[in-house]
């Protein structure tokens, strides 16, 4: 018997709202994710548009990723897909046509259009700005189906031990709508995990919106079991995409990628936040975004706000200079240990970088705490607390023993897991006093395990059924 599992950083909410749509897999081939779209389509031929997420974009090479191959497999409607890692899209020319783009639109701010010869878009979208312009501008989402798809999401999340999800961002046009949905659950007691929400951007122009809009929802959506008061800020891309903020520094050649917002602002808006009572989280990828972020974490703590909560999520690539900043910060060094395994890509493209990321065991050496979430759906397996242990302690894919993460000092042990997935978990979310570990006064929630991942092989702990699980005091699984 274990604390219940905490996601510490995952999309539920885009989860829900995409169950009922195009799921894709990161480890699909290109024929499979055309014959996985082909057979959606052919099984809801009255959808008016169609929507899917989850294709590896690693897998495509330059120009392949167009509108003309789409639309082979759709011609007559919209067709929009979102990519395994998020910050990239894909889209066909009737998505174009339904919002008007031609080769005549300039690229939003934070986003941009790769074009064919005569400036014409060809299907290949930048950055999440772009995902958010389509997102918002077609009609996606049936949502009379939100509460189904809920029950359907959240129904996975407890047959994998999970008890609390820390919630990182979704798609704004029926957020309101799903958080409206759970909070009555929360109320009703019904929810089967107690789940944390944030407001996010990755624009400073936001920030004076954004926190106005935090302020109301912290104090509307207040339960225990449902809540908000984080302000998540985007600040890089992903490696994959070639827009994680990398220094010099870390790629030993040119810089990679730029923060999205300087320090100034964001340290002028973590303050503000702390200073509300909210807590912090924000994406760094590479080292530049991570460095950016350790430095507002500097001046919120300067300004006197040692309550607030901090996460740095992801926490790829790290200086070795900023490494001991997380405990000096009291920063949460967040990670997805499900992607700590090697990537012959990155290899290949970059090998300097190769053996520089995931530098967790690093920070935890230094007196750092870390947490671990799936990212999902943003990920490559889905929500599986019991697989990101295993991979966090072997840095390597199940089943593939070639594809071992250098260095082999960075890899973590079963405890430092477990914490990272419970009490950790729950300290970045500020109910640590109220869950995370087994003590007299805590609530309930806990997960019962078929064997103990202390004892089995680690390759074998991916494999441990989870028998029970339950959340303040009631069961929301049980095996068979």
């Amino acid at each position: 018997m274990l604390p219940g599992f905490v996601d510490a950083h995952c999309h539920v909410f885009e989860n829900i709202q995409l169950s009922g749509e195009i799921l894709l897999d990161a480890m699909m081939t290109k024929q499979e994710v055309d014959d996985t779209i082909q057979a959606f389509i052919t099984a809801h031929p009255d959808q008016k548009n169609y929507f899917g997420i989850g294709y590896p974009e690693w897998i495509y090479g330059p120009g392949e990723v167009t509108r003309q191959h789409l639309d082979a497999l759709c011609p007559d409607k919209p067709l929009f897909l979102r990519s395994n890692g998020g910050h990239e899209s894909w889209c066909n020319t009737k998505a174009f046509e339904a919002l008007h783009i031609t080769k005549d639109t300039p690229d939003p701010e934070g986003g941009v259009f790769d074009r064919e010869e005569d400036g014409m878009p060809n299907g290949h979208l930048n950055e999440m700005a772009l995902a958010q312009l389509f997102t918002d501008g077609i009609e996606w989402f049936d949502l009379s189906q939100l509460s189904q798809n809920a029950d359907k999401v959240l129904g996975r999340y407890a047959a994998a031990g999970v008890t609390g999800i820390i919630d990182c961002g979704c798609f704004e046009k029926s957020r309101e709508t799903l958080m409206d949905m759970l909070s009555q659950r929360a109320k009703a007691q019904t929810l089967t995990q107690w789940i944390s929400n944030c407001c996010a951007t990755e624009y400073a122009d936001d920030f004076p919106e954004l926190l106005s809009q935090l302020k109301k929802e912290s104090q509307k959506y207040c339960h225990p079991f449902f809540f908000n008061h984080t302000l998540k800020v985007v600040n890089d891309g992903t490696v994959e995409t070639g827009t994680a903020a990398l220094s010099s520094e870390m790629t030993g050649g040119d810089p990679i990628g730029e923060v999205y917002v300087d320090l100034e602002p964001l340290a002028k808006a973590c303050v503000a936040a702390a200073g509300m009572g909210m807590d912090i989280h924000l994406h760094g990828i590479g080292d530049e975004a991570v460095h950016t972020n350790l430095m507002a974490a500097k001046a919120v703590r300067e300004a006197g706000y040692n309550h607030a909560r901090i996460t740095n999520a992801h926490s790829q690539f790290v200086r070795s200079a900023d490494v001991p900043l997380f405990n000096r910060y009291n920063v949460l060094a967040n990670t997805s240990t499900i992607w700590h395994y090697r990537n012959v890509e990155l290899e290949r493209q970059m090998p300097i970088l190769s053996d520089r990321q995931f530098r967790m065991q690093a920070i935890l050496k230094t007196g750092g705490r870390m947490t671990l979430g799936s990212d999902a759906p943003f990920d490559e397996t889905g929500c599986a607390p019991l697989l990101g242990i295993e991979m966090g302690v072997t840095r390597c894919l199940p089943g593939h023993p070639d594809l071992i993460m250098a260095p082999d000092s960075e890899r973590l042990s079963v405890w430092q897991c477990l914490e990272g997935y419970t009490i950790n978990a729950a300290r970045s979310a500020h109910v640590d006093d109220l869950t995370g570990s087994l003590e007299p006064g805590k609530r309930a929630d806990l997960t019962i395990l078929d064997a103990d991942p202390f004892e089995v092989p680690a390759e074998e702990i991916h494999d441990i059924p989870v028998l029970c699980t339950v959340m303040n005091g009631c069961a929301t699984f049980k095996q068979n």
